[in-house]
């Protein structure tokens, strides 16, 4: 019968062996340390131009909305109720409590004639060019959904297209000159809301846009822009009512 004898290493050689593995685990360590650092610089960089990149991109679209969008629009709804405000206070009716054409007074067609020249040559107007630039920039409203205001801003502005191409200078000498139905748009009310809205709107896109504008970081705390509750907010009232206290809330 044969016998084999292992030998073991000796005692000094495992020794050896272990004292070697700490100076490989540093080495290793010191070698991992050295390619972070390396790398770490073109990470940060490509972080940095991603997060800046996504900064960009929504700044490019907040401008957009305010230069194309809210930005016209708060000028022209700003100024169709400073010229209301003026029309009111020069040429309405006698009682403030009561509507222009209420037929429980009477109208002169001298107010007739300034009614309707103001609403010629100056609401119409303004109104057209509410009307344009919703239409030509819809995709760039706040919300998942065109505004209710804005939809009846179109609808009474092509209404009124219809009524003042029915006016002739003969009118001025038949009865109907004076009454309701020949100077106005029945049933579809200006939407009182929509200088609210928009203002809301235009706000909220100035503060982004500053937000944007002072470092990259604000990309990353979001704050989502939320339509105002007036932009749904519908004016069911009389049209040719004075104009309430509030300065925006007015039907012509």
């Amino acid at each position: 019968m044969l016998f084999f004898k292992i030998n073991r290493p000796s005692n000094k050689y495992s020794s050896q062996r272990t004292s070697k593995l700490p100076t490989k685990l540093n080495a290793r360590s010191t070698g991992i340390a050295a390619l972070l650092l390396t790398l770490a610089p073109g990470v940060w960089t490509y972080a940095a131009s991603f997060i800046d990149k996504i900064r960009s991109t929504e700044l490019d679209y907040v401008n957009l909305q305010i230069e194309k969008l809210y930005g016209p629009l708060y000028a022209l709804t700003e100024a169709s109720s400073v010229a209301w405000d003026q029309f009111h206070n020069m040429h309405w009716p006698a009682g403030d409590d009561r509507y222009f054409f209420d037929p429980r007074h009477k109208l002169r067609p001298s107010d007739v004639d300034q009614w309707r020249n103001w609403m010629s040559t100056v609401f119409q107007p303004l109104n057209i060019k509410v009307e344009t630039v919703i239409v030509e920039n819809s995709q760039l409203v706040i919300g998942n959904e065109m505004p209710q205001v804005f939809k009846e801003a179109i609808a009474q502005t092509e209404a009124y297209k219809a009524v003042i191409g029915m006016w002739k200078p003969s009118d001025r000498d038949t009865s109907a000159y004076t009454t309701e139905w020949g100077n106005t748009v029945t049933g579809l009310n200006y939407p009182d809301k929509i200088g609210a809205c928009v203002k809301s709107g235009y706000t909220q896109l100035k503060q982004r846009q500053q937000q944007l504008q002072r470092n990259a970081v604000s990309v990353l705390i979001t704050h989502p822009l939320i339509p105002d509750a007036s932009c749904q907010s519908s004016s069911r009232q009389p049209w040719i009512r004075a104009k309430p206290p509030v300065t925006n809330d007015r039907p012509h």
